[in-house]
């Protein structure tokens, strides 16, 4: 979320950078998300300044192959159009950067790249093929033929696939989320606690990576960890950038619910029951879940007499949930 002229310079950086992948994907990632693509602040950096230059050269070159060289002149312009608009240059599109986007931009530059390699192969009027450019072209396709195979290991499995993204773009706080959920998957809890941890000082206000940090407190039976986790949550959560009211009485209730839990477990019976009960005046999609969580909490205590008036208000607010008549 940058100002216009920011976004501008900044696409054109992206832009650069499509195009070395293009040519050599070396360094891959199945997320560019916050704070991977580090911002560059002046249109005379040097990856802004290069994306610019790089841009306007392909433009160029493609208006002036049009007439003598209309396949490689239309496939420059193609892939260039085409990632002005992958690349958020004209507008935001909810996607900073992703090899998703290249899909159809690569058609133009395969394009592109095969008048190329014609020429390179020599002349078509000629039926001798030139030797260095097929030398060139046969030790190309096979370092990329290399490289694809070295990425198809990297989908093995979702801890594989994460870990090297982390490689390649360390400070992306998505991975670092997605790799504390795998490894928290595999009880492999101090190094979920580790990467939940960084996702968090990477962006203080990704509330889903504060809130998985205090279940994975939870799932490690460390419930004091986990209590102080969600109340840290509850005292800053006006300010994790919820976009409504709506939202933040959402996450609000969530978090009320998981701290439940957690004092539950720690044998705080009557702070999780304060938990719930506020949890239940919060958010009406969130009433249901707050008040089965409650009813079970009286029930374990033999307080069924008190639970009736927690399931007749979750059954108020979504009658077709059964669920909140079995004990």
């Amino acid at each position: 979320d940058v100002p216009t002229t920011e976004r501008v310079f900044n696409s054109l950086k992206l832009i650069g950078k499509y195009v070395w992948l293009v040519l050599w994907p070396q360094d891959l990632s199945i997320d560019y998300s916050f704070r991977a693509i580090t911002v560059s602040e002046n249109w005379l950096d040097p990856e802004p300044l290069a994306g610019t230059i790089l841009v306007a050269a392909m433009v160029l070159l493609g208006l002036v192959k049009l007439r003598r060289a209309p396949a490689l002149g239309w496939g420059l312009l193609v892939f260039t159009g085409c990632t002005i608009f992958t690349s958020n240059m004209l507008l935001p599109i909810g996607t900073v950067f992703a090899e998703r986007l290249m899909y159809l931009p690569t058609l133009g530059a395969a394009v592109a790249l095969a008048v190329v390699a014609d020429r390179m192969l020599g002349s078509a009027r000629s039926a001798r093929l030139n030797p260095v450019g097929l030398l060139l072209i046969v030790l190309a396709l096979g370092a990329l033929g290399v490289r694809t195979w070295e990425r198809n290991k990297d989908f093995k499995d979702s801890l594989t696939l994460f870990s090297s993204a982390q490689e390649v773009v360390p400070r992306s706080a998505r991975v670092h989320f997605q790799l504390g959920n795998i490894y928290a998957r595999l009880q492999l809890y101090d190094r979920a606690k580790q990467h939940m941890e960084t996702s968090l000082a990477l962006d203080p206000q990704f509330i889903f990576a504060a809130i998985r940090l205090g279940e994975v407190h939870m799932a490690d039976r460390n419930f004091e960890q986990a209590q102080q986790t969600f109340t840290r949550i509850l005292k800053g959560i006006e300010t994790t950038g919820a976009s409504s009211p709506e939202s933040v009485a959402a996450v609000r209730a969530m978090t009320l619910r998981r701290r439940a839990e957690a004092l539950k477990a720690g044998g705080d019976l009557d702070g999780a029951q304060a938990d719930l009960e506020a949890a239940m005046g919060l958010s009406q999609d969130d009433t249901p879940r707050s008040a089965k969580q409650l009813a079970r909490l009286l029930h374990g205590q033999n307080r069924f007499e008190e639970s009736i008036p927690v399931i007749e208000r979750g059954l108020q607010a979504v009658p077709e949930d059964t669920d909140l008549l079995l004990p």
